[in-house]
């Protein structure tokens, strides 16, 4: 009678091992039939394991790997050689590897998967930093930076903002929102244009620098940083530059850049504050009046600049700012947000200065 039905154990069980012993140790003590008996299986199958365990003992009972000792896909030694000769020399003059590439000029008949595998095991393939890595190293780099050392300005359309749009019409406020934020402490700094142009853009950045120097911080070497926008500087086929670059860069001694075109990340700090203000403030606050609008905004800025903590920089830009140790002017923080077009005529001497 089948007391243990080995085949049915051996499918179903995950420790095929332990079932082995006791069909061994059955053998030993009573033969080979009557454990077939007992055990549901065959004369064969109980010889198998029995002179297994005699030969090396209980560890041969163990299930032994199916996979073949030699790849007969395996790539020639001769093919390794050229491989690797190739990669050293790429490697030894400073040039890229690319699989593909050597795939091609040696005319290697094995896959493009088995090359790169074989390329990457020996080395010659770099780890691509992950996007956790990258976004890492970039605020090391940013913790380097002094206080306003960088300063990154963009436009905001206020006018695609479903909750603030009746405002905009029933007050007739400004379209556009002219933004500069500070890499380091994360300091935001607006004001408003019913034009999007290069002469409000120009008056904003002249206002801010005037307001920045007021409470003692030196510009020379500091870098605003925009898009490519005509806002900002000229046509790409004109050789001359915006009046925008040229009262920072003259005027100031500072330097603009550009960042690569379509690459928006490259503004990421302005791009963040303006998100959080059309959740915080736009989307969310009641105006009454035109001057209520104003008002309302310079209340969010010194809000932005003095109370509210950014988990990312580490603290409010007021705290950041005074861990720099740069002995600048609290009041540095608090720029009133104007109406750049009713400033046009005031800022013509600059204007006719800089030939914008």
């Amino acid at each position: 009678m089948i007391e243990i039905n080995y085949y049915e154990y051996y499918k179903k069980s995950k420790d095929i091992f332990s079932i082995r012993v006791e069909l061994v140790n059955y053998a030993m003590n009573h033969g080979i039939k009557p454990t077939a008996r007992k055990f549901g299986t065959t004369v064969k199958t109980v010889k198998k394991w029995l002179n297994a365990f005699k030969n090396k003992g209980k560890n041969n009972l163990y299930n032994k790997s199916r996979k073949p000792k030699k790849n007969p896909n395996e790539m020639l030694p001769y093919w390794k050689f050229k491989i690797l000769d190739e990669c050293k020399r790429l490697n030894d003059n400073n040039k890229r590897i690319r699989a593909k590439r050597i795939q091609r000029k040696l005319e290697v008949p094995y896959s493009l998967p088995t090359i790169l595998k074989f390329i990457k095991n020996n080395g010659y393939l770099k780890i691509k930093n992950t996007k956790r890595k990258r976004i890492k190293d970039l605020r090391e780099i940013k913790q380097k930076y002094k206080a306003f050392e960088k300063i990154q300005v963009d436009i905001k359309e206020l006018n695609d903002i479903s909750e603030f749009f009746s405002h905009l019409i029933d007050f007739k406020l400004p379209k556009y929102q002219f933004t500069a934020r500070c890499v380091k402490t994360g300091a935001m700094f607006i004001s408003y244009g019913y034009e999007k142009s290069c002469s409000n853009a120009t008056i904003f950045i002249i206002m801010l620098l005037k307001h920045l120097k007021k409470y003692g911080l030196r510009l020379e070497g500091n870098r605003v940083q925009t898009d490519n926008g005509c806002e900002f500087t000229t046509p790409w086929n004109s050789l001359k530059k915006s009046g925008f670059t040229k009262v920072i860069e003259k005027h100031n001694k500072m330097i603009h850049r550009l960042i690569p075109p379509g690459a928006s990340t490259y503004n990421s700090d302005v791009e963040t504050a303006h998100r959080l203000i059309e959740e915080e403030f736009y989307s969310y606050e009641i105006f009454n009046s035109y001057d209520d609008f104003l008002n309302k905004a310079w209340k969010y800025s010194r809000y932005f600049n003095y109370k509210r903590d950014n988990s990312y920089k580490g603290g409010s830009p007021i705290k950041i700012m005074k861990k720099c140790n740069q002995n600048l002017d609290h009041r540095i923080l608090n720029f009133k947000p104007i109406l750049l077009d009713n400033y046009s005529n005031f800022y013509q001497k600059y204007f006719l200065k800089y030939g914008t």
